[in-house]
């Protein structure tokens, strides 16, 4: 039986907006975390799946001042049992798609507001149901192959594709709004195609701020 999760947070339309990084951010040294300090941010205990254990699934690491992640690599024992995952606020530059595609077990991804400009899973999140990519610098989304997932916020990112959606068969809510580019002085509206949006399992949709020409 797949939990479901409760309580996701969506990105309401008045609150989506891109949050650009402030001085004191651009010349903070990124913090380079340990296994302890991963340990110290697992919490949420739970039995496995065959029931023989009980183990920690959420792991919260979001960014605060001189605590900025700007990778996320860590040993899969560490993250194997996490279902739970919200890495929002750092300074992801480097690809964080390898280490999350690791987490088979995943429910949650939270990674709001870093710096990631692709996310790719080959083989995958056969459970994933919430995924918050919001105010970041993806400039596409292909196809995700998580048949569980019911929430997908992209808000805020430099999209200019969104293709592959026909597979999340159970998705409720995709959120796309403000997708731009700025060069020099001067921004650009950049999401021109988004395929897929003729599921019917949609129940919330956000397409504000864009310049779509292929629906």
């Amino acid at each position: 039986e797949i939990p479901r999760v409760t309580g996701v947070q969506t990105c309401a339309l008045p609150i989506c907006g891109r949050m650009g990084d402030t001085e004191e951010e651009e010349t903070e040294k990124p913090w380079k975390a340990t296994e302890d300090d991963v340990s110290d941010a697992l919490s949420g205990l739970a039995k496995t799946q065959d029931g023989t254990s009980v183990v920690y699934t959420t792991l919260s690491m979001p960014g605060a001042d001189g605590r900025r992640l700007a990778s996320f690599n860590f040993a899969l024992t560490l993250l194997e049992h996490v279902r739970h995952l919200d890495i929002s606020n750092n300074k992801f530059i480097s690809e964080i798609s390898e280490s999350v595609g690791q987490m088979e077990l995943l429910l949650s991804l939270k990674a709001s507001g870093n710096r990631i400009a692709s996310f790719d899973v080959p083989n995958g999140l056969a459970f994933l149901q919430s995924v918050d990519l919001s105010n970041n610098q993806l400039g596409a989304w292909d196809a995700l192959e998580a048949p569980h997932l019911r929430y997908l916020n992209l808000c805020d990112n430099e999209l200019t594709a969104v293709r592959g959606l026909e597979q999340n068969t159970e998705l409720q809510t995709l959120l796309l709004a403000n997708q731009s580019k700025t060069e020099g002085e001067e921004m650009t509206k950049t999401l021109t195609s988004c395929d897929g949006l003729g599921l019917t399992t949609l129940r919330e949709l956000s397409l504000t701020d864009r310049k779509s020409t292929r629906l």
